[in-house]
């Protein structure tokens, strides 16, 4: 046995039975954070004399050291002792909340809340629990009341917004905002929640230094929901340019992402730039359109020549062909009217597909080429 737990051991039973710990030694070990020293001073000591202090003490230790079931039997003989233990109340309904039992964490809130009514923080928990069984009135109610206890606090205040967001209350969202930004006025959760709500209520004039500032922010990819949304208001606006700034920004950040491409086309559309909007509508069918698909084309053609239903078979060649380029579905094309014996039309797709086959297409151009001979 360590050293260090034969001494402790030893000053516990020191004295008479109502000493039978030193609070000082124990206060110690909390703030060195020696809480696997707690854990074994736990086990040397009879239950029967673990006060309120001692239970608060190990429950603390074992929830930092994550044995989250050992905390809260600790805390549950504190809490059995007096309901009215600050501590046993948090921490027993933070345990439940991390074990995501909303509903029983719930109390545990709502009574530190009468025991303490101007923590901030006990409102906004059992905002959360509200919050997590998608009781969302109840849950704004819960964060209104933490927000007028701590309006300076960005992640009290951010939550808050979401909900007020979430049943459209928009004025709100702003007022909340607006308050908290006099004190963080570049969160970027903040500015994104205050340009969603601005742009829903369509003052699309409010959004776009909104969404400049989350840009001058430099956050890459992270900023992509946002300046969307500046890029959508710019349009709204025919502020083209403004959208085309946004969308830049984003595709440099690497955002290679269909709607980017798409909305910038538009804004080039609407400075009739043309060319430079086709180029980017091209881009956004190379992603709209999986390569895959040609393949489902050529299977489906497959499927319709052994039904010996060779016109729908070359009508799905011909798609495959249109979207994507492949000579190979020239060949199959001849092989389906070879198959059907329409010869000049099989010919016909053989000369075609040898002139635009590629040279490592031996088998196949060897085998194009006998035929369009005794065709």
């Amino acid at each position: 046995m360590p050293l260090k737990i034969i001494l402790c051991a030893i000053l516990l039973y020191i004295g008479s039975i109502a000493k039978a710990y030193d609070k000082v030694f124990v206060a110690k070990c909390l703030e060195e954070q020696s809480y696997s020293t707690l854990l074994d001073i736990a086990g040397q000591i009879n239950e029967n004399e673990y006060d309120n202090y001692l239970l608060n003490a190990f429950g603390y230790a074992a929830f930092q050291s994550s044995l989250f079931g050992k905390s809260a039997s600790f805390y549950l003989k504190s809490f059995d002792k007096d309901s009215s233990n600050i501590q046993a109340n948090l921490y027993l309904g933070l345990i439940k909340k991390q074990q995501k039992k909303s509903n029983e964490a719930l109390p545990f809130f709502q009574r530190l809340i009468v025991l303490k009514p101007g923590q901030a923080r006990f409102y906004k928990l059992a905002g959360d629990c509200f919050s997590a069984t998608r009781q969302t009135d109840s849950a704004i109610v819960y964060f209104g009341n933490a927000f007028q206890l701590a309006n300076i606090d960005v992640g009290i205040a951010y939550q808050y917004a979401e909900l007020l967001y979430e049943k459209k209350y928009f004025a709100e969202v702003d007022r909340v905002v607006q308050t908290v930004m006099t004190v963080d006025s570049n969160n970027p959760s903040i500015l994104g929640i205050a340009i969603r709500s601005a742009y829903q209520q369509k003052k699309y004039k409010e959004v776009l230094p909104l969404a400049s500032k989350v840009q001058a922010l430099n956050l890459g990819e992270s900023a992509y929901a946002s300046l969307m949304f500046g890029v959508f208001a710019s349009l709204q606006l025919k502020d083209y340019q403004q959208s085309l700034i946004y969308s830049t920004y984003l595709m440099e950040s690497g955002s290679e992402s269909e709607q980017v491409y798409y909305y910038a086309a538009k804004a080039y559309a609407g400075l009739k730039k043309y060319e430079q909007s086709n180029e980017l509508l091209k881009k956004c069918l190379e992603l709209a359109i999986s390569t895959q698909v040609e393949q489902y084309y050529i299977d489906m053609a497959d499927n319709e020549e052994h039904l010996n239903n060779y016109a729908k078979a070359q009508r799905h060649y011909d798609t495959a062909r249109y979207m994507f380029g492949n000579s190979v579905v020239l060949y199959r094309k001849a092989l389906a009217y070879d198959a059907a014996k329409q010869s000049d039309k099989a010919k016909k797709a053989y000369l075609d597909f040898l002139k635009l086959a590629k040279d490592e297409d031996t088998t196949l151009l060897n085998y194009a080429k006998k035929r369009v001979e005794s065709l």
